[in-house]
């Protein structure tokens, strides 16, 4: 069953690389580099869900928990940025820059001017 899987999973990276290929370099055929793609990425998905008892031992070790502990809280504050971007962000007014802007005099109060 893990050969099985294991053929999957590299079918499914051949796959999205042909997707790829094709979206880059022969654009005519569009339209199936989006199949490939999706299909790919069910192959890999499968292959991942069979080696489910694996991936659940190595992230039994302390190491592992430690870090997705820490790649858990990055993504909890980046999530926090980006909802308080997408909050606030309508309220920040950009100042235009504009080379037609005439700017006003600069007035020194040094003598002899």
């Amino acid at each position: 069953m893990n050969r099985i899987l294991s053929l999957i999973g590299w079918l499914g990276t051949a796959l999205v690389f042909v997707a790829v290929a094709i979206r880059f370099g022969w654009p005519a055929k569009d339209q199936y580099a989006y199949y490939l793609a999706w299909t790919g990425l069910v192959c890999v998905l499968a292959y991942t869900l069979g080696q489910w008892r694996e991936i659940a031992k190595v992230f039994s070790r302390r190491q592992a928990r430690y870090g997705t502990l820490a790649a858990t809280s990055v993504f909890v504050v980046l999530g926090a940025i980006a909802i308080t971007l997408a909050l606030f962000g309508a309220m920040i007014v950009p100042v235009p820059v504009s080379d037609t802007v005439a700017m006003p005099p600069i007035i020194t109060n040094s003598p002899g001017t």
